[in-house]
């Protein structure tokens, strides 16, 4: 606690905000328009994406899709989870929380996290302190999710075992029967290693969409990337950062070229919006009139 109110302190300064906010966009739209500019001037490359794009395999467009909803919805059970040892808050209102919550993310400084935090303060009672203390953990077991899959696939090319080993990486949680993290933590890092996995099958599609198709295992390690990615501060959702990322890392992990990772990247961040804007306005929508329908809790005591 004593080291997360600082932070608390941080994120509400309004002098941090008011400096944050514009670099934060200025940086990533700077980031998002340097990658399409040099995608676009490679036009063969691009050329061939979008003749790929002109008529795409409906399933393959369906699954992208898919993962990317199922994550939101995963995101959704694993903050229930967090936030259940403060307040009880139901699993839709969770749900309809972070839809709403992730699209407000797009904007900059994130503030989704800020809206969550005093949502939960003023329906549930729960104090910004615990609110920002499951965000914390949320991001822990993102790093600690995305970074076990790779290092067990790396050991599984390294000893020449199957890759599909790598699955096996939410096992690790039973050790949280025996650590100081616990149940809850433990089923958490289950839950954000299915994230990862769909996130790099998200990938998977993507590349195959632009037809410069890549293996499963070389989507997981760019997925990992771009999931560290998200978690630069001011930086909303990674924008303009993760297709750097991506497509820096492409021709070293997957073969490819770095203007195809850019345009994967592109890609995989138009099925983000075409299912985060639609379920994010949609969560909006339920939480508005949840509120006016039902009273608040009172609010707790700090601690």
């Amino acid at each position: 606690m004593l080291v997360m109110r600082p932070i608390e302190r941080l994120i509400h300064d309004p002098k941090v905000r008011r400096l944050a906010r514009p670099i934060g966009l200025v940086l990533g739209l700077l980031l998002m328009a340097t990658a399409v500019v040099f995608a676009i001037s490679e036009r063969a490359q691009l050329g061939e994406a979008f003749e790929k794009l002109r008529d795409p395999p409906p399933e393959t467009v369906a699954l992208m899709l898919g993962c990317v909803l199922a994550g939101i919805t995963l995101t959704g059970l694993l903050f229930h989870i967090l936030i259940a040892r403060f307040a009880r808050v139901p699993l839709w209102e969770m749900q309809a929380l972070i839809a709403s919550t992730t699209l407000a993310n797009y904007l900059p400084l994130k503030p989704g996290l800020l809206g969550r935090i005093a949502y939960h303060k003023v329906r549930h009672g729960i104090a910004p302190v615990q609110s920002l203390r499951t965000v914390l953990e949320a991001m822990g077991l993102t790093l600690a999710a995305a970074l076990s899959a790779v290092l067990l696939l790396w050991a599984c090319q390294a000893l020449n075992l199957p890759s599909e080993l790598v699955f096996f990486s939410p096992l690790l949680a039973l050790a949280g029967r025996f650590l100081p993290i616990g149940r809850t933590l433990a089923l958490g890092f289950v839950i954000r290693s299915a994230e990862v996995f769909l996130w790099a099958l998200r990938y998977w599609c993507a590349f195959r969409l632009i037809g410069s198709p890549v293996p499963y295992e070389s989507a997981l390690v760019l997925a990992t990337a771009s999931c560290l990615a998200t978690l630069v501060p001011f930086i909303s959702n990674g924008l303009g950062l993760r297709e750097w990322v991506v497509g820096l890392l492409a021709p070293v992990l997957a073969g490819v070229s770095m203007e195809a990772g850019i345009v994967a990247e592109l890609v995989n961040r138009t099925a983000e919006l075409v299912v985060v804007i639609p379920s994010g306005i949609l969560g909006a929508f339920l939480l508005a009139r949840h509120h006016r329908s039902a009273p608040p809790v009172p609010p707790t005591e700090t601690v």
